[in-house]
């Protein structure tokens, strides 16, 4: 196993290209379009990339790639709030815990290398919702708008890696035919 910093024409093909491999027969997967991925790793589309210093990896084993990070500081959110936190995005791995804490490991130890103190992720490249947390459970709909969506064992990856749960987000999917406030109302009162 080889992890490379991504430099060459190459390593930004098999980064850009990798999840279609991992999803090929996932038929919940739904793509950001090619054009978007490349604005938002190359362009001017990645409001995060623009806030400061980041790189993306790659892991190969020969000439396979077995999964990819993106890591960064953003520095104006670090100054606003007086932290020394960095970030990873775009993590996509096979199922192999070898591959997932090569990756993060790598992540940690090029933010320790810059001072930071804490890694935070995944995190949207947009500052949007497109790429933020995980999904960690219902792999059997399709997701919805503006939602993550991985593999099931991803959850295992990053707990077994020792990162815990920092927000909670949930989505819900309604009937438009039978809206919920169609239904009586009950009121709960804690004391």
């Amino acid at each position: 196993m080889e992890i490379r910093e991504v430099r060459q024409y190459c390593e930004k093909k098999d980064f850009l290209f990798f999840p279609f491999h991992l999803y090929r027969n996932d038929p919940l997967w739904v793509p950001l379009p090619i054009s978007e991925m490349k604005k938002m790793l190359w362009g001017r589309e990645s409001l995060l990339f623009q806030s400061g210093p980041h790189t993306l990896y790659l892991v190969y084993q020969g000439k396979e790639v077995l999964g990819r990070i993106a890591v960064g500081i953003d520095e104006k959110l670090n100054e606003t709030w007086k932290r020394e936190e960095g970030y990873f995005t775009l993590f996509e791995c096979v199922n192999d815990y070898d591959t997932a804490c090569t990756l993060f490991q790598t992540a940690e130890a090029w933010l320790r290398k810059r001072g930071m103190k804490s890694i935070i992720g995944p995190i949207s490249p947009t500052n949007g919702d497109d790429f933020r947390g995980m999904l960690i459970e219902n792999f059997v709909d399709p997701p919805l708008i503006f939602t993550p969506y991985n593999p099931p064992y991803y959850r295992t990856l990053w707990e077994n890696y020792g990162f815990k749960l920092y927000h909670t987000f949930v989505a819900f999917r309604y009937d438009l035919n039978r809206m919920p406030f169609d239904e009586p109302q009950v009121t709960i009162e804690y004391a």
